[in-house]
């Protein structure tokens, strides 16, 4: 028996994911369905909902939750390789792969629906994957999401109140990316996280201004505010760089992320950053996270003496190259007036300095 839900009672938590309202009416209906798998959800996001309330839920409630969740989550949730292509567990069951559905993607539950969801794999099960020459061809077709089937993923009903989503598992993360823009079930999205674990010959990743320009234009994606990518996407950063910056996504998209996925290669450096502040477009952004990047002093000044780039309110350059000169840079800057946060940490900065940008952001800035 496939697991739905009408929609009529699933819209309204896509539009609001915050109010508990539309989910304690759907709980309602989900209580008086025979199925165990229906009512035991009804009775999950009833439970959630009365314990995200409270700051210490009691043990029995966790409990219960915890019970809830084990024994119907795979009913609620199916394992993504289940949703995907039939061929796909075929050949992983062929391959005589002992891979746990946990180990393809890792998700929050907040107060009754998924919250947060990463489509992952775990090294170790990527590296059996490749150990199969006889499957090596297939593999772009095994991790290559077809718009038909992701359009079929959304229908999956706890994902209704979705806010963060992050893919780590497949080829075509900007073809994904830009399907996400004619979904109506995605419009709770907030963030958006790109990066993977799959490297391929293939050359650079099929990304454009057209991209970029359809999540702007998106009539669904118009709570999104954080776009995350990482680095070794871009290939040609420059150039790839322009596409964002030229689209108007910045006009829906305040919070960007820039920082590269642990794995590989693939860094911004002071002439990305440079490139960035002289646009005119970056004065659209609220939050910009650069970690673990390869700036040095100079790609700091960029953001210091930029005419553009002064409404920033979160500011992330940790594990990066950069010294107590750039910290001078950032104390005297005009541009950090609205700043709430800034993290330095992980960078080679003296105690002087240090103390020197407490004095000028006190609290907000961390090491």
């Amino acid at each position: 028996m496939a697991f739905t839900v009408p929609e009529q009672l699933l819209s309204p938590i896509r539009e609001n994911p915050d109010d508990d309202a539309p989910r304690l009416i759907l709980a309602d209906w989900l209580e008086e369905h025979p199925y165990p798998a229906y009512s035991a959800w009804g009775e999950f996001i009833r439970l959630q909902c009365a314990s995200a309330k409270l700051e210490n839920p009691s043990p029995e409630i966790l409990r219960r939750e915890n019970d809830l969740l084990n024994e119907f989550q795979s009913v609620w949730f199916p394992c993504p390789l289940q949703i995907l292509a039939p061929y796909t567990k075929r050949t992983l069951e062929e391959a005589s792969l002992e891979i746990a559905s946990s180990r393809w993607f890792s998700l929050k539950f907040q107060r009754g629906f998924i919250e947060e969801c990463l489509l992952k794999a775990k090294g170790e099960a990527i590296s059996k994957l490749f150990e199969y020459a006889d499957y090596s061809s297939s593999l772009d077709s095994l991790f290559t999401l077809s718009s038909q089937t992701w359009r079929a993923w959304w229908k999956v009903p706890c994902l209704a109140g979705i806010k963060r989503l992050s893919f780590r598992l497949f080829y075509n993360p900007f073809d994904v990316l830009k399907t996400l823009a004619d979904i109506p079930e995605a419009r709770s999205l907030e963030a958006v996280d790109l990066a993977n674990e799959l490297r391929t010959e293939t050359g650079p990743y099929s990304v454009g201004y057209q991209v970029f320009q359809t999540i702007a234009d998106s009539p669904y994606l118009n709570k999104l505010s954080l776009l995350s990518i990482d680095p070794s996407l871009l290939a040609d950063v420059h150039y790839r760089l322009k596409y964002i910056f030229d689209s108007t996504l910045l006009d829906k998209v305040k919070f960007l992320r820039f920082t590269p996925y642990r794995f590989f290669e693939g860094h911004l450096y002071d002439t990305d950053i440079e490139w960035m502040m002289r646009h005119p477009r970056s004065g659209l952004i609220q939050g910009l996270d650069v970690s673990d990047n390869a700036l040095t002093n100079k790609g700091v000044f960029a953001l210091c003496q930029s005419k553009h780039f002064n409404t920033v309110q979160y500011l992330d350059l940790s594990s990066n190259k950069f010294d107590s000169t750039a910290a001078e840079a950032l104390i005297t800057s005009p541009n950090f007036s609205h700043l709430k946060e800034l993290n330095l940490t992980k960078n080679p900065l003296s105690p002087q300095a240090k103390s020197s940008l407490i004095q000028r952001f006190g609290k907000k800035v961390k090491f």
